[in-house]
């Protein structure tokens, strides 16, 4: 749809006429005619103010905006409460209804938000020394530091090297839109050259892709999951900036019995209330341990 026909129609079911807009926004009327119609090219901040004057939603503003060729809003976090909840509420029961199977929700700053009952018993079995690290304050989990941690996410899983590289090479690309990370990433880079040595840089990483095949070996056996990183989001409204949501699947039917078997019995001695905020508050005492 053509950019003059998304404004047009946002300016309509507002019910503001061209003439109103025209002063709330200091252009003549003949240009709002212009760019409804086609003659004319709105320039980035003239959708953007245009938007705003008829109180047009985040997801219809960014369709206005990719229709032009421009960038999406800076600031994707809704900023109405009922917005956020709403947000909220799809993350919360995507993660409720992916049990016993491991999922997850954290920031476009690798911090964790919250954790359903199948990946606290996945994360208990392979990285309980970093969990060990930790304590309740109110404020959330570095993932990074999880990854770096001697005791964390690489510390029984089948292919460090291979996984640990991969992870450095999607934070990279990260770190272009988000140069806030790159200490951490550093931080990251430094312990797997220390570990990996050469072989950390010997084999080129391809353009990351979402999913994963993460295998650990733990008190259990081998466990084995295949793992998805996914938005909830119209199109139009994914950004860097987006909530994400990791989804781990069993590989294997062992994997997928012990699952059943564990998460459900942990579920039902530990209220799943607790069991979803245990996590979600935690952060490393030191993070610069990593």
């Amino acid at each position: 749809m053509h950019v003059g026909t998304i404004l047009r129609s946002a300016r309509e079911n507002a019910r503001i006429s061209q003439l109103d807009l025209s002063l709330s926004l200091g252009v003549s009327q003949r240009h709002i005619s212009f760019v409804e119609s086609g003659r004319s090219r709105p320039g980035r901040s003239l959708i953007v103010n245009w938007m705003k004057e008829v109180h047009a939603t985040v997801s219809i503003s960014n369709a206005a905006l990719l229709s032009a060729g421009y960038s999406l809003l800076p600031d994707q976090n809704p900023s109405r409460p009922d917005e956020l909840e709403e947000v909220s509420h799809v993350h919360h029961r995507v993660l409720d209804m992916h049990e016993p199977m491991p999922g997850m929700i954290f920031n476009a700053d690798w911090r964790m938000i919250r954790l359903n009952a199948g990946a606290r018993w996945v994360f208990d079995q392979i990285m309980s020394k970093f969990l060990g690290t930790l304590c309740q304050n109110g404020e959330d989990w570095d993932m990074i530091a999880g990854i770096a941690h001697p005791g964390g996410l690489l510390s029984c899983m089948a292919e460090p090297l291979v996984i640990g590289r991969r992870h450095l090479a999607q934070l990279r690309i990260e770190q272009l839109n988000r140069p806030a990370l790159k200490s951490r990433i550093d931080g990251l880079e430094h312990v797997l050259s220390t570990r990996f040595g050469e072989d950390l840089y010997a084999v080129a990483v391809a353009d990351p892709e979402p999913g994963l095949d993460l295998q650990f070996d733990t008190a259990h056996g081998r466990l084995s999951f295949f793992t998805v990183q996914t938005v909830f989001k119209l199109p139009q409204d994914v950004a860097p900036t987006t909530i994400r949501t990791g989804l781990w699947y069993p590989a294997n039917l062992e994997t997928r019995q012990l699952l059943d078997r564990n998460v459900r019995m942990a579920s039902s001695e530990t209220p799943v209330g607790e069991v979803a905020q245990k996590y979600a508050t935690l952060v490393p005492k030191d993070h610069h341990q990593q």
